[in-house]
């Protein structure tokens, strides 16, 4: 919940530092950033979570 929850919290910070486009552009980065990272270097994790 709190993952949801802490975005919309320092977003308005984020927005008046960066500015509201850079903001947008560096979510979009990081939403695009971790999944890409976890299909990367995530698989071990999970294979050893599977076989456990």
């Amino acid at each position: 919940m709190f993952a949801g929850v802490a975005p919309l919290a320092i977003a308005p910070w984020l927005a008046a530092t960066f500015g509201v486009q850079q903001t947008l552009v560096g979510a979009g980065m990081v939403v695009t950033a971790v999944p890409a990272a976890l299909l990367l270097f995530g698989r071990r994790h999970f294979d050893r979570a599977a076989r456990q």
